[in-house]
């Protein structure tokens, strides 16, 4: 796309002027100044705490304090500022979907199967899909995980569970693994831009991890749980009238990560298998559209990274550790530009690295997600 500038009007330029690679201002105080928001809500200040919005906010700048570690959690909404964003002292994930805890699946550290990464109520943009849960072990066979939730457009695609382990030898199956879920009917998020409404829904982000299978018991000790898959990412949508960022910020300061897996921990006893690892979360989707950079680049500034796959549990006696789980797919990261008519982006959402086999009674280890990052 090419945005084309106007002469410009009187008066001296602001300060967070961008000048394009012809020498010319790009004047974007005229007919692009509403696409930034009214800047209603004021100045944004964070410090040391976080600030979840629970609407569309209309900032007319957002910075971090000195020393900060607050973090500016969209919770599924869009984040507007109609002069400047400065990203000079803002913390690894300064804007972020959600917590990051709140999208892990939980660990097994029993025969009880791990929680499920969680999804939110979406906002004006969508939210990740939910995990399901690890499933729990019993004296008898293994239980396979429940199918987990689809993406319905813009994140990536979950990964596979871990298998259960066998007990007594072999002799009782442990729950199968479940298959990750690809992402229904997916689209690039350029196409999005203000709204991410497809017909009457709201398109969302990532897949969701299904949780592993458990260990089989072995008629007296029950088979250890499995953890809990991971949720997918949601959406994060920024827009800023310009944007100063550092050589020095962190990778992801800007992200919207899939959930990671979570794992089979602890001992079985007797001859009882281990649990299997839950499938990581798919990433989900950064939408940023700004009017322009100053400052230095900062290398993978934006992250939308699928989680990774959670470990297999360790079996006991003649039962068999479970395998891990398989890492999330990335998701999308897309960066428009307005000063330049550029458009920069990522799209990985094929699901991560496979986890590991178990080696006798030691469980497997997880998968890698796969990554999605953009420089800034």
């Amino acid at each position: 796309m090419q945005f084309i500038p106007s002469s410009g009007g009187g008066g001296a330029s602001p300060p967070f002027a961008i000048t394009d690679t012809t020498g010319l201002r790009t004047d974007l105080d005229g007919k692009m100044a509403g696409f930034f928001g009214d800047g209603f809500h004021g100045a944004l200040n964070i410090t040391s705490t976080d600030v979840t919005i629970t609407q569309d906010m209309y900032y007319t700048s957002i910075a971090w304090g000195s020393g900060a570690t607050g973090r500016l959690i969209t919770s599924g909404f869009r984040v507007f500022a109609n002069t400047l964003i400065d990203f000079t002292n803002a913390p690894e994930n300064a804007i972020i979907d959600r917590a990051k805890a709140s999208k892990d699946g939980g660990n097994a550290s029993t025969q009880t199967g791990g929680a499920n990464g969680s999804s939110y109520t979406a906002g004006t943009v969508g939210a990740g899909a939910a995990a399901t849960l690890g499933a729990t072990g019993t004296t008898g066979a293994g239980a396979q995980g429940a199918v987990a939730t689809a993406g319905t457009g813009f994140g990536g695609d979950s990964g596979a569970s871990g298998a259960g382990g066998t007990a007594s030898g072999g002799a009782t199956a442990g729950g199968a693994s479940r298959a990750g879920v690809a992402q229904a009917t997916p689209i690039h998020v350029a196409h999005a831009m203000t709204t991410f409404v497809r017909g009457v829904t709201l398109s969302t982000g990532g897949s969701g991890g299904p949780g592993g299978g458990s260990g089989a018991g072995d008629g007296t000790n029950q088979g250890r749980g499995a953890g809990g898959g991971g949720a997918g990412g949601g959406i994060v949508a920024v827009y800023a009238r310009a944007i100063t960022r550092s050589s020095s910020n962190a990778v992801g300061t800007i992200s919207c990560n899939g959930g990671n897996g979570g794992s089979s921990t602890g001992t079985a006893s007797g001859n009882a298998g281990g649990g299997g690892g839950g499938g990581g979360g798919g990433g989900g989707t950064v939408l940023l559209v700004h009017g322009g950079l100053n400052g230095t680049t900062c290398t993978n500034m934006v992250t939308a990274n699928g989680g990774t796959g959670g470990n297999g549990g360790t079996g006991a006696g003649t039962g068999l550790g479970g395998n891990g789980g398989t890492g999330g797919g990335g998701g999308q990261v897309c960066v428009i530009n307005l000063a330049t008519g550029t458009v920069t982006s990522a799209d990985s959402r094929s699901a991560g690295s496979a986890g590991t086999t178990a080696s006798g009674t030691t469980g497997g280890t997880g998968g890698s997600g796969t990554l999605c990052r953009v420089s800034l």
